[in-house]
């Protein structure tokens, strides 16, 4: 089974041209870029820092789903 969680690009609302990215299933899961490129390093970034394992949400989701049966 495959789990996608999809990630929300929105561009700053001053026009500057950069965004602010999230993950609407993952609560806490926001960073921001001056640009997309540098959004997406920022994103890659903010799940080292925060110890955020994408393999061990997908086992943890797994798991509750499996429970919820």
């Amino acid at each position: 089974m495959k789990l996608i969680y999809p990630a929300v690009f929105k561009h700053f609302t001053d026009q500057s041209g950069g965004y602010v990215v999230e993950f609407p299933d993952l609560p806490g899961c926001v960073t921001e870029g001056k640009n997309l490129e540098q959004a997406i390093e920022m994103l890659n970034t903010f799940a080292e820092k925060n110890n955020i394992n994408f393999s061990k949400l997908l086992q943890e989701a797994l798991f509750s789903m499996a429970q919820a049966k």
